[in-house]
């Protein structure tokens, strides 16, 4: 490893892996409100770019790769000034992934019970629209009458 140019490359992998995570974080919590809202356009938008950020990953994820194959070797080849820099990096990454999995997982139940209350509305206008059309055809017309006079 090349100290200094490696260095260089490594903290700016690390520094794009972050913004990368800050833009996933902030994407994330407009996908709660967008979702929230019911724009479903503007939602499909939000997903679509958290995609872009996502497969960003994976290229800076590539790039990452020759450091940390050999992470501990690479780790003790760097100054001490290095290592915390890139120690502060990584702490602050992984409190970001924190953040976006309890995100995640937050708008995933909001999705669920969404689904649940979508679902309880459906069967009752399934339900209302079954009585609707028995008393439109004539069939309790009769028993109706009926009720009337004994009720």
């Amino acid at each position: 490893m090349t100290q200094k140019r490696d260095f260089a490359e490594l903290i700016e992998i690390l520094s794009l892996h972050k913004r990368a995570y800050e833009l996933l974080a902030s994407l994330s919590r407009g996908q709660r409100g967008v979702f929230e809202s019911g724009g479903a356009a503007a939602l499909m938008k939000v997903i679509a770019r958290k995609q872009e950020v996502i497969d960003s990953l994976r290229v800076m994820d590539a790039r990452l790769s020759r450091y940390t194959t050999a992470w501990d070797e690479t780790v003790a080849a760097l100054p001490d000034q290095a290592r915390r820099e890139i120690g502060d990096l990584i702490n602050e990454i992984s409190a970001l992934v924190s953040e976006l999995k309890e995100g995640e997982r937050a708008t995933s139940e909001l999705v669920s019970e969404t689904k649940k209350t979508v679902g309880k509305r459906a069967r009752r206008v399934s339900e209302s629209a079954v009585a609707a059309k028995a008393y439109a055809g004539g069939a309790l017309a009769g028993a109706g009458r009926i009720l009337d006079r004994e009720g």
